[in-house]
């Protein structure tokens, strides 16, 4: 399943999106792993204008240029075609308002950056994505 599974990375930095990226191959393996640079990019691939198929996953950073990443979850919220794909929101803010409007827009979870291993792994299993949580 890892091998043909879609994950879609939402990360403007790209010092974070080397560091998201190693984590996620230790634990997904061969999965493909596309990434969009900031939330126009992202809201275009989920709607399917790229001619992407849509992702298992969307990893999206809160801070993001010319639209934020709680704004595009609540659009993926509010469109049919993206309301059930998983989401994990990867952010350097620890403000209880931020986590709280993530979890109320519909995130699966909110994890702190830098990832770790241990915790993200964890998290992609709670949430089906790998088996158990290893």
């Amino acid at each position: 399943m890892m091998d043909d599974m879609t994950v879609l990375l939402v990360e403007d930095n790209p010092d974070e999106e080397f560091l998201t990226l190693r984590v996620l191959r230790k634990i997904l393996g061969l999965a493909k792993i596309d990434v969009a640079r900031d939330g126009v990019e992202a809201l275009s691939y989920l709607a399917g204008e790229t001619g992407a198929a849509l992702p298992a996953l969307v990893l999206l950073d809160l801070k993001l240029p010319r639209v934020g990443g709680a704004d595009v979850l609540r659009e993926m919220r509010s469109r049919e075609r993206t309301r059930a794909v998983p989401v994990v929101v990867l952010s350097s803010s620890d403000h209880d308002n931020d986590i709280s409007l993530c979890i109320e827009l519909g995130a699966a979870s909110y994890l702190l950056k830098p990832l770790g291993t241990g915790a993200f792994a964890a998290v992609l299993g709670s949430i089906g994505i790998v088996a158990g949580g290893s």
